[in-house]
């Protein structure tokens, strides 16, 4: 992950949950001296948080309570609470391939809603959690201490139940407008672990005990009333809320995660190749859409796009698929070289001589000998062009053997084929894997491989014109062969970029 590359923690070691609940975290431990301010004055804490928090709110709602309750102190944070943050880290190393898991299926619209009960030891306060899933997926999740005290544990509940209620309602006029609500997923359900807050949610009745809440709260009765919503109590245990409002052990921490659907793709059930294809086909599309929905939704009403997806508009969402890809990979080396700076000789990458194209893709250029045209280093399927490039001889000769123009395109593409042919890194860390990434991958998406012909050892008197094609392939596979990997495979000129060769000098 980048975070991780950006802060030094890529060789930190896993914890199996994002907070250390053994270390409380408080307000005394924030910086009282100048030695101490002075000392944490160049540590990038906020930074840090900053970037938490979008991994929180985007894609990693594990994280959330971690994330917000660290950030209750970036005007002053202290020491034990940048080392809570690189406990963070320390947990994203732990899990690198988590991420939410999707699915098809119904539009059933739950609603969870918990409180902690003023856990916060600093003000008392409570911190209030919600989760909206659709489907079983999870769609929205939020975290935040709540604006007062609360005096007993309905009273925290019953706050956080009227956020619940007002979330959950705009979420239900946003998918009405796009209609993808029906009047069947009417009323909506919503989730409590406490019986109290759910019967005063119902009953009009003030009390003693109750009288002091604030009338803003009672937004849920009437929508209880109207029959927009439906309350429901559920086990702690079971509530989808609570990991937004504590941190859990690690038990409990995996199962709130699993009922998310906050899975390790890592370890999910196999998927076989024509899958997996249909999948990022899949994915494409749907980048596709949303590029649509944002292009729309900037644009006046005339210019506005509708019908099926463009080629550009499917190209535009796999371009950004990959570099996406490629940022996650290659962080280090998108900064240096969009800084204009050498890549660091520990880079991966360094011998394909990286550059970014005008679209921000990182592509390998070696140093070639003069500029290929445009239909040679710019993406299409394959073998929708075809030619010779650089090789449009008046004197069809290939050392003694005089070839007709076809015989030499085929001589020629052969040739292409065997430079294509080497292997650049390993696919796999598998030793016994002996399969390669070769250059022919970044052509047709696999190795460029031939069936061998059998050529007898004749130089001249070969007949026929197909067995002399083979033989002048024979010949240079055999030397290409022993002279790649000893000299050709690692030139030290290519390690640095340098200037093309012009004609004319």
């Amino acid at each position: 992950m980048s975070i991780l590359v950006r802060f030094n923690m890529m060789e930190c070691r896993g914890v199996s949950t994002p907070l250390d609940n053994s270390i409380p975290i408080r307000k005394k431990d924030c910086l009282t001296t100048d030695k101490e301010k002075d000392d944490m004055k160049h540590v990038p804490y906020r930074e840090l948080i900053g970037s938490l928090l979008y991994f929180a709110n985007s894609s990693r709602p594990d994280t959330t309570f971690a994330v917000t309750k660290l950030a209750q102190f970036c005007s002053n944070p202290g020491e034990r609470h940048w080392q809570a943050a690189k406990h963070i880290l320390r947990y994203l190393q732990a899990n690198k391939n988590v991420s939410l898991i999707y699915k098809r299926g119904s539009d059933d619209i739950l609603e969870f809603s918990d409180s902690d009960g003023a856990n916060d030891i600093d003000v008392r306060r409570s911190t209030s959690g919600s989760a909206v899933t659709i489907n079983g997926c999870l769609v929205s999740w939020r975290s935040e201490k709540q604006n007062c005290v609360s005096l007993s544990t309905m009273e925290s509940e019953y706050i956080a139940f009227a956020q619940t209620t007002k979330e959950i309602l705009w979420i239900a006029q946003i998918l009405e407008n796009f209609k993808c609500l029906t009047d069947a997923s009417r009323p909506i359900t919503i989730f409590c672990d406490n019986r109290a807050t759910i019967e005063f949610s119902k009953n009009n009745i003030e009390n003693n005990m109750s009288n002091y809440i604030d009338i803003l709260y009672h937004y849920i009765r009437e929508k209880v009333n109207s029959g927009d919503i439906h309350v429901n109590y559920i086990s702690t245990n079971d509530n989808l809320a609570d990991i937004f409002t504590k941190g859990l052990k690690k038990t409990a921490h995996q199962n709130a995660c699993a009922a998310m659907n906050c899975l390790d793709t890592g370890i999910l059930p196999g998927i076989s190749k024509p899958q997996l294809i249909a999948q990022q086909n899949k994915l494409k599309r749907i980048i596709g859409w949303i590029f649509r929905l944002f292009y729309n939704c900037r644009k006046p009403l005339q210019k506005e796009k509708s019908g099926a997806l463009s080629l550009e508009e499917i190209e535009t969402s796999f371009n950004r698929i990959i570099r996406c890809a490629q940022q996650e990979d290659y962080y280090i080396d998108f900064r240096q070289i969009e800084a204009l700076q050498p890549l660091s000789g520990k880079s991966p990458s360094k011998n394909l001589n990286p550059s970014l194209d005008k679209g921000g893709l990182l592509r390998a250029v070696q140093q070639l000998m003069g500029n290929l045209p445009a239909s040679r280093i710019n993406w299409t399927r394959p073998f929708t062009k075809k030619g010779i490039d650089f090789a449009e001889p008046k004197r069809l000769i290939v050392g003694k053997y005089k070839l007709t123009f076809e015989e030499i395109t085929t001589v020629l593409t052969q040739i292409e084929a065997c430079l294509n042919s080497r292997s650049l890194c390993p696919l796999t860390d598998d030793p016994e894997d002996l399969t390669a990434l070769t250059a022919g991958h970044f052509l047709i998406g696999m190795t460029l491989t031939a069936v061998p012909s059998l050529v007898r050892e004749s130089s001249s008197s070969l007949k026929g014109r197909w067995q002399l094609v083979e033989q002048i392939k024979t010949d240079f596979w055999k030397r290409w062969s022993c002279e790649c990997f000893s000299r050709l495979q690692n030139r030290p000129k290519w390690l640095e970029p340098v200037e093309n060769i012009k004609i004319g000098t």
